[in-house]
């Protein structure tokens, strides 16, 4: 599916809108993707600004983290039921 396929759908629903500032927003970022931005970057950069204005962000870093607490709390709770600890 298509962003503007996406944002269809999306208008569809009661109530949504896409802002001008929001499509200069999608015009900017096929631009720098045609200037060979890669999508993971520009992901990595909105989640440290949006880290940078508070908590509450996720995106890549989060949930890298997130799965190595997710991972070692599970090795931890393996080891106690094995009586390792």
């Amino acid at each position: 599916m298509t962003l503007e396929e996406h944002l269809d759908r999306f208008l569809k629903q009661p109530g949504t809108f896409v802002t001008a500032d929001e499509r200069v927003f999608i015009t900017h970022m096929r631009q720098a993707k045609a200037a060979g931005v890669g999508y993971g970057w520009m992901q990595q950069v909105i989640e440290w600004e949006w880290q940078s204005k508070g908590p509450g962000s996720w995106g890549p870093e989060f949930f890298a983290k997130e799965i190595a607490r997710l991972t070692d709390e599970l090795s931890m709770a393996i080891e106690d039921d094995r009586g390792i600890l």
